[in-house]
């Protein structure tokens, strides 16, 4: 882990943009306060602000970031979720991303997502194409994007239990 005098500018801004989102610090691991998110419609216009519980345990459509992430080989990073996550536990996805804090736009979520998930700072991400998804157990609206690199990567033990790249 890096010490505070040695965080680059970058994991700076991340830290400082989640603090001003969310209104607190996190504490060891957990949070003073809720977690809370954007609340929206078929089109995209914002509803409201609600606590992250809430969206899920009522599968209310919300904003997020999804990221594709290749090599210069052109193959793509296969990840598989821990048992922990509250959606899909253990399954394996194609994509790195999450919700969007309520203050984020669509481009700071997937910066900070890379960020949280795999632990690269100032990802070259491409934007893709904006897709709604509507599930039993997920409503999302999200933009989707790409990135290449080749790692390293420093995963979050709490979000990825194995990956991979893989050809397709």
């Amino acid at each position: 882990m890096e010490k505070a005098g040695k965080l680059s500018p970058s994991a700076l801004e991340v830290w400082h943009g989640y603090v001003k989102r969310q209104g607190t610090v996190p504490f060891f691991g957990t949070m003073q306060k809720e977690e809370y998110v954007y609340h929206v419609d078929e089109n995209d216009k914002v509803l409201g602000k609600v606590s992250r519980k809430e969206m899920r345990k009522k599968v209310l459509l919300h904003r997020g970031s999804d990221i594709f992430v290749f090599n210069t080989k052109g193959e793509i990073l296969v990840h598989k979720r821990t048992k922990t996550k509250d959606l899909f536990p253990g399954f394996y996805a194609v994509v790195v991303g999450g919700s969007a804090s309520y203050g984020e736009t669509y481009d700071e979520c997937a910066k900070r997502e890379v960020y949280e998930e795999i632990g690269i700072k100032d990802a070259q991400l491409e934007f893709l194409f904006k897709h709604k998804y509507i599930g039993p157990h997920n409503k999302f609206m999200g933009h989707i994007y790409k990135m290449t690199h080749d790692g390293p990567f420093k995963y979050q033990k709490e979000e990825v239990a194995w990956a991979e790249f893989m050809s397709l």
